[in-house]
């Protein structure tokens, strides 16, 4: 569906003034009205119906480069996605019916000051609400991202776990097994492909030929997989119960670091794109590719990363990702 800009109202009464992926909205304006960048890479808005106007369900922060677009006449039209479904209370925060907006200039915009345990930053609203709400319920055992669009699945220590945006396999691959299990460990990548293991040792998967094969070799060998990574272009990272891993199709300087500690990591994780990736070895931890409001969020916690979990990205960066402290 197309709609002129003018025609799409504000739902919140403010924004941030970069996008997820750190980039400035500001910016990506003047990109796109000096012809820099064309407004096709910015992924669709959807909107919804209230009392008979056209509010943005999501993007409030795409819908003010538009409408400034429009403004100057440079921008006719937009393609949005439409949905029947209602802006909750919470996020409808508009006190001009939509009309104006305010921008927020921070410094601190992109995660929160030093303090809690958790930072994540989604594309989707909607999905950083939900994550937060769940990540700040309980301990969290084990977290893994969506790389096709906003989602994550997350394990609590003790056997809870919750997941949102993710595909209909992956969910079946949890509630088709028995009320008593509960996973453990979960690892999301492109391609649909995904690794689930329950707390009663039973795993379910969706990847290539040669991991299945590695998978069923460390079974055969009576070794449990302790932890899975997946990365672009069919790339797998796993670890086995007796601190061994293996991989193939990494990223060349992670390929580098893995081999230069003889395959001694507990914790893999890469990027959509593949130029960010972050590991942990005993005893230290080493991250390459993260952007600068990462850097700066790890550097107030006093670089005290546990962990990074990348998720889908946009515009190139990391839009998805998690930074877990200790």
């Amino acid at each position: 569906m197309k709609l002129r800009p003018e025609e799409i109202f504000f739902s919140h009464d403010s924004i941030s003034c970069r996008f997820s992926c750190g980039r400035f909205i500001e910016d990506t304006y003047q990109q796109l009205r000096d012809g820099d960048i064309h407004v096709s890479i910015i992924p669709r808005m959807t909107v919804c119906e209230v009392d008979g106007e056209w509010f943005a369900f999501n993007g409030n922060r795409r819908l003010w480069v538009f409408k400034k677009l429009a403004l100057e006449g440079i921008l006719q039209e937009v393609q949005v996605y439409v949905t029947d479904r209602s802006i909750p209370r919470r996020r409808f925060t508009t006190d001009t019916e939509g009309r104006r907006i305010e921008v927020r200039h921070r410094s601190d915009l992109d995660f929160p000051p030093p303090g809690p345990r958790i930072c994540a930053r989604f594309q989707n609203e909607a999905t950083q609400q939900s994550f937060m709400d769940s990540a700040t319920a309980g301990a969290i055992s084990s977290v893994a991202l969506s790389y096709e669009g906003s989602g994550y699945f997350l394990c609590k220590t003790g056997g809870g776990w919750k997941y949102r945006g993710m595909s209909t396999e992956v969910g079946t691959a949890v509630s088709e097994k028995k009320d008593s299990t509960a996973p453990t460990c979960v690892a999301l990548g492109d391609d649909d492909r995904f690794f689930v293991k329950l707390d009663d040792g039973s795993m379910t998967w969706k990847a290539c030929q040669a991991f299945s094969k590695a998978v069923k070799k460390a079974s055969k060998e009576r070794l449990t997989v302790e932890a899975v990574a997946f990365a672009p272009h069919g790339g797998w990272w796993m670890r086995t119960s007796d601190g061994a891993s293996q991989w193939d199709d990494l990223p060349e300087t992670l390929q580098e670091r893995l081999q230069e500690e003889d395959g001694s990591a507990m914790y893999v994780s890469v990027s959509k794109a593949g130029d960010a990736w972050f590991v942990e070895f005993p005893g230290y931890r080493t991250w390459q590719g993260v952007d600068d409001s990462c850097t700066k969020a790890i550097d107030e916690h006093g670089r005290r990363i546990s962990r990074i979990v990348f998720g889908d990205c946009d515009f190139g960066g990391c839009d998805d990702i998690v930074l877990e402290f200790y």
